[in-house]
């Protein structure tokens, strides 16, 4: 099986004439076969050659497969997901799919991670099977891979040896570190009072790693783990804000804040939480008492030590 007819010639004697033979005998030319003149598909051609005393060979038929069509080779994409491998993606590692045409299974695929540079990275030898193909790149390699750019190469040949037109897929790895936190203390203390809670008070934070206009999402749970309300500021300048207003009335008790923001491509920041209490109950009037009623009668609160106990005071 070739895509190329040329012939080798063995067993010639000097200054013999050597004939071909496309019709099985019937005519005979001195020139070799060319390629217009074979087919795609089976050919057999009959060689003979005549010495300088005009006697004749046998006549040696050769057959072959004549193959010039040129296979194919796709990547499936999009790679990952969405041609971006985030930091998840690499710490679990990733498969690339591809597909051939006019390649017989058991032929061998080489599929090349190239980077920015044009230099490559890693390198996976594929088996075909029912022209599809399939490398996993693993978790160690994934995460090999520094952030930034690339392209996956695909090649293959056939059996005849006609190589597929490359296919080619940009791929961008980002596996970026982020970060989102909750600026303490909330409500200058972390405790919403009753007039703090009738004007509405602002949470703020900060991120790290996150493009302008990405939403972040900030949820006010109770003690309970329920999520009460959800807010989604948009980041700006690596720092976000949320007013909770007078109408999301929050019962006294223990809540938490939780924080969580990802990247445009899938990468998550670790959640930030912060406790938060709420107490909008005043105290009881407080008890107050002389601490020594002096004088001839110790209850008729006329004393010469105005120093007083009180009773009822809340811890704080």
């Amino acid at each position: 099986i070739t895509s190329n007819p040329a012939l080798t010639l063995s067993g010639l004697e000097t200054g013999a004439k050597v004939e071909y033979s496309l019709d099985g005998g019937t005519t005979w030319s001195v020139s070799a076969p060319t390629l217009a003149q074979l087919v795609q598909g089976s050919n057999t051609i009959d060689v003979r050659q005549t010495d300088v005393a005009g006697n004749v060979s046998s006549v040696t038929a050769f057959n072959f497969t004549l193959d010039t069509v040129a296979p194919a080779i796709a990547i499936t994409t999009p790679i990952a997901g969405d041609n971006v491998v985030n930091a998840a993606e690499a710490a679990a590692g990733f498969v690339i799919h591809g597909t051939t045409t006019g390649i017989a299974d058991g032929q061998t695929a080489t599929i090349t991670i190239v980077n920015s540079a044009n230099a490559v990275v890693d390198t996976y030898t594929p088996i075909v099977s029912g022209n599809a193909w399939t490398i996993s790149v693993t978790q160690a390699q994934a995460q090999a891979l520094a952030n930034g750019s690339y392209t996956v190469k695909a090649d293959v040949s056939d059996v005849a040896g006609n190589a597929a037109s490359e296919a080619s897929q940009s791929l961008t790895v980002s596996k970026a570190a982020l970060s989102i936190a909750i600026t303490t203390p909330i409500a200058g203390d972390n405790v919403v009072n009753a007039a703090e809670a009738a004007a509405g008070f602002v949470i703020h934070g900060t991120t790290t790693g996150i493009a302008d206009g990405q939403t972040a999402t900030i949820t006010i749970v109770n003690s309970a783990n329920t999520v009460l309300f959800t807010f989604n500021p948009v980041v700006s300048g690596n720092a976000w804000s949320v007013t909770v207003p007078n109408t999301d009335h929050l019962p006294d008790g223990s809540y938490t804040i939780k924080a969580d923001v990802s990247d445009g491509v899938g990468n998550q920041a670790p959640e930030a939480t912060h406790t938060l209490t709420v107490d909008e109950t005043a105290p009881a009037a407080p008890g107050v008492a002389l601490a020594s009623d002096t004088g001839s009668s110790a209850s008729d609160h006329i004393t010469n030590n105005p120093a007083l106990t009180l009773s009822g005071i809340e811890t704080g």
